[in-house]
This record gives C-alpha cells, structure tokens and sequence, in this order.
C-alpha cells in the first residue's frame, strides 16, 4: 500500500468531506485510541447512520461550534448533573470520578427531532442529526440570528433523546 503524506491525506480528508463522504479520525493512542467516523451533519442519511452504527459502535453524536451551542445556551451534562447532585446521591458519587486522560467530558444534552417517533431508528437519527447541522448552517451564514436559533432548536427537537 502506498504511504501518503500528511498534505495529500489532509487534501483527500477535505475532499471526502467536501463531498460529504465520510473521514475516520483516530484518536491518540494516550487517550480513546480509537477511530471516529466523521461526515458533515448536513450530509446525512439514515445510511451513514446504519454505517455507524454497525461498523462504529459506540455513541452517534453530532457536533456543533462553540459559537452556536453559546446562542442556544446548550449545557455540558456535566454541568446539569452538578446541579441536581446535591439532592442525587447516586449521581453526587457517579459524578465524582474524573477521566483517565484528565480532560473533561464535553457530551451534553441528548435530543430527538419533533418528528421522529421513537429517534432510535436510522432515520429519526439522521433526521435529528440533518437538521441540528441545517440549523448550524444557516446561523453560521448570519440566515438566523442567536435569537431565531434558540427559538428554531427549541421549536424542532425534544429531550431526552438518542443523539448526543
């Protein structure tokens, strides 16, 4: 097999992105050392998400910028389960032990599209996926304001749901 070098498969990463085909990230051997399928949330398909879910295991999560989750005011769960902590004993102690690389965890709510009937299936997930990366598209662009954001993302999705 060929060895590429590190701008010909950065130049094929953005590509396959471009082209909304997924890109497997590896993560340091330090920390998860493991593969993370990755496909731009506008570009999904319910199956992209069959892909992952049978080849990739773990969670489907979507990601979204620092920026947009500030507008929407989207909590760490982390943070949520601080504050019922104190009348929890179960989560004041499950919530007490830190990771082993030592950073904190960045997972938050969990969500389902208004429309999705039980958001488990591959297409109310990748319905629920699509349109939280529609929405980041359009505030990104300055189509939405904060304001329409958190009324938009309030008005299409509920919690708890199955995508991170």
């Amino acid at each position: 097999m060929e060895q590429l070098d590190h701008f010909e498969i950065i130049k094929q990463a953005k590509n396959a992105w471009n082209e909304g085909r997924f890109i497997l990230l590896h993560d340091s051997r330090k920390r998860e050392d493991e593969v993370d399928m990755i496909i731009p949330s506008i570009n999904i398909t319910p199956k992209h998400i069959a892909k992952m879910r049978t080849l990739g295991g773990g969670l489907i999560c979507t990601a979204v910028t620092h920026e947009f989750a500030h507008a929407i005011t989207l909590p760490f769960m982390k943070t949520l389960l601080r504050y019922v902590a104190p009348n929890y004993p179960l989560v004041k102690k499950i919530i007490s032990h830190g990771l082993p690389y030592g950073a904190s965890s960045s997972f938050s709510l969990t969500v389902n599209h208004v429309d999705a009937f039980t958001g488990i299936t591959d297409k109310d997930r990748a319905l629920t996926i699509k349109t939280v990366g529609e929405l980041a598209q359009d505030y990104a662009t300055h189509k939405i304001t904060a304001r329409e954001l958190l009324e938009l993302f309030g008005d299409n999705f509920r919690a708890p749901g199955h995508v991170q």
